[in-house]
């Protein structure tokens, strides 16, 4: 597993400047076969232990959550533990419990977020409630052409905005929408409950330690939590950055955080129904972000080179995008949408959702260092320069180590997917700079970048990027 670090910052997600924060690359695989026997005696354990779940609005209601009773199919429990987490130290390796109140410091006073707690512990069969089941094989899934998810996914009044569906990270692009939590004046987020949004199956849970950087404070290391579900053949779908998890997955997690996720993912089979409770997240720091991921392999997304994200590996994971939004009914997804937007909260129209981010011929869209060679056996992605309209409809342009976001009421806005000549981004803000564009050919583009204002024409000192 490669890990780099496109800058200083160590977080999944742009700053509003335009510079990445950094990024951790993720690749989930199975277990060995020691360690998978270890996932069974700790399955085998579980059975002692009860199951903490929660009930999120009904469907078409954007308001907070509320409790349900917790059962399991197979035992009927009378506890209920704490998720556990690792502390945010340096070297965090020790799991500790979560307190049910968290107080929050904000200006001219304290701001307390309440845990949900369950309102009963006792159980009945038939309530909804993860059932920990043996491991199987990928080909037990069920194939359901019509998945639908019932359920919000997340406390939808906790929500600031969403930025969907293919994002960029510094000059690169990933398969996901980015939920920005509201936060105090001290950049502090409550922490939000996390619910299945469909009967599913979750099948593996990857447990990582990544470094925040703070505002104004040294970074420190922390736990974070990858957690797929697989609601049909079809259809999977998986959330990223959460900080604790509920039960039974806090127990069938690995308790101690891997700095390299390769084969870090343990592979469990615990059968979920819409609005059991997942886990709680205060996302990243400082960008206070946590992701939500869905893929569907009925649905291709078209780029301008197809072939070289079906032959490379590191990008067959943009080939299968989709919308959540898109299995959700009219009333949900209007309630997703009305959240779309990002830095300045403006929103994209009804198509916003789309995963689709390459134009031919024009700007728009993924590019690489090196052209395309489809006899290469091992491609690389090594990703060069992004061009990309965000949520709040600014344009986003990034190389190796720069940005520029030029909003979308800038005099030197243009839009990328139509512009098939060159044309220069101004920066939107101090200290300013720019990059200048142009098309050389379907699969070529000249970028040029530096400080300051929009040179009158391209300049000399250029870098041609690739399809």
């Amino acid at each position: 597993m490669k890990a780099w670090r496109l800058v200083s910052i160590s977080d999944s997600h742009p700053t509003r400047s335009g510079r990445g924060k950094g990024c951790i690359i993720h690749y989930n695989g199975y277990m060995g076969r020691a360690k998978l026997f270890f996932v069974l005696a700790a399955m085998a354990a579980l059975a002692a232990c009860a199951s903490k779940a929660t009930t999120p609005p009904t469907q078409g209601a954007v308001v907070a959550p509320t409790e349900a009773s917790s059962v399991t199919a197979t035992v009927t429990p009378t506890t209920t533990p704490a998720p556990t987490v690792v502390a945010p130290t340096p070297s965090a390796t020790t799991a500790i419990l979560l307190p049910e109140t968290t107080s929050v410091p904000a200006s001219g006073g304290t701001t307390t977020f309440a845990r949900p707690t369950p309102t009963s512990t006792t159980t009945s069969l038939g309530e909804s409630t993860p059932y920990v089941a043996p491991i199987q094989s990928a080909a037990s899934c069920v194939d359901n052409p019509d998945v639908a998810f019932t359920r919000f996914y997340a406390d939808m009044d906790l929500i600031m905005n969403i930025n969907p569906t293919i994002v960029t990270s510094g000059n690169w692009l990933k398969n996901r929408q980015y939920h920005a939590i509201i936060r105090n004046a001290n950049n502090v987020a409550p922490e939000m409950p996390l619910y299945a949004p469909a009967d599913s199956v979750a099948i593996g849970i990857t447990h990582y330690v990544a470094t925040m950087q703070p505002w104004s404070s040294p970074p420190y290391d922390t736990s974070q939590f990858d957690i797929r579900f697989q609601a049909s053949c079809d259809v999977a779908f998986w959330f990223d950055h959460i900080s604790s998890l509920a039960e039974p997955f806090a127990s069938l997690a690995a308790k101690v955080g891997s700095r390299d996720t390769k084969d870090a993912s343990v592979p469990i089979n615990v059968e979920v129904k819409a609005g059991d409770l997942i886990g709680w997240t205060t996302g990243t720091d400082p960008a206070r972000v946590f992701d939500f991921i869905v893929t569907d392999s009925r649905k291709p997304v078209i780029f301008a080179n197809q072939e070289r994200y079906e032959k490379t590996g590191n990008l067959q994971h943009l080939l299968h995008t989709a919308c959540p939004y898109d299995y959700y009914d009219a009333d949900m997804r209007a309630a997703f949408m009305a959240k779309f937007g990002w830095w300045n909260g403006s929103a994209q129209g009804p198509t916003a959702c789309g995963a689709s981010v390459d134009v031919v011929g024009a700007q728009s869209g993924g590019w690489f260092q090196t052209a395309f060679n489809p006899n290469d056996l091992f491609p690389s992605a090594d990703w060069g320069f992004v061009s990309k309209i965000e949520a709040d409809g600014s344009v986003y342009l990034a190389g190796p180590g720069w940005g520029v976001r030029t909003d979308s009421d800038a005099p030197t806005f243009a839009d990328p997917t139509t512009m098939t000549t060159e044309h220069c981004y101004q920066h939107y803000s101090n200290p300013t700079s720019w990059a200048y564009l142009r098309i050389v050919s379907d699969m070529e583009i000249a970028v040029a970048h530096g400080d300051g204002t929009c040179p009158a024409s391209m300049p000399t000192d250029i870098i041609v990027y690739y399809r």
